[in-house]
């Protein structure tokens, strides 16, 4: 993609993810919930169960240490929701920060529409077969215009 858009003096369609300053893996209520999820998903403690049940625990295990190794705090309370875990009380730190993980979220979902493959995907065939430069062009030209 990256050779692509070189050649054809094209701008790249997705932007390096900066780091977000305001992921704190040091809130408290998140360390509370991801040791509840550890509690309940660690592999070690889920060997009795059937196959098919240890195997969903130590997935869902799995995504919530993967949420807290990235910051990423959706991960964890996607995981506690589905184990039910209590989720009354989470404090508008952790909201805000849910609230900018969605907007990023969004971001991305706009860059890879902008994308000149995701384009030509969703094109109508007789396009996909013609001028795939111009037409790319032509919804970058309409897109900003949406986005105005």
């Amino acid at each position: 993609m990256v050779e692509y858009c070189s050649r054809e003096s094209l701008e790249l369609p997705f932007k390096k993810r900066e780091e977000d300053n305001n992921h704190d893996d040091n809130s408290k209520q998140i360390k509370e919930i991801y040791r509840e999820i550890v509690k309940l998903t660690h592999p070690d403690k889920n060997k009795e169960l059937p196959e098919k049940e240890n195997e969903h625990m130590t997935d869902l295990y799995h995504q919530a240490s993967e949420g807290k190794e990235t910051g990423s705090f959706q991960k964890i309370i996607n995981v506690a929701m589905d184990l039910d875990i209590n989720l009354q009380e989470i404090n508008p730190e952790i909201l805000n920060t849910i609230e900018v993980e969605i907007k990023n979220i969004y971001e991305r979902i706009v860059d890879i529409k902008k994308d000149v493959m995701y384009i030509w995907f969703y094109a109508p065939k007789e396009i996909q077969k013609g001028n795939v430069r111009a037409h790319h062009q032509k919804m970058q030209t309409n897109l900003k215009k949406n986005l105005r």
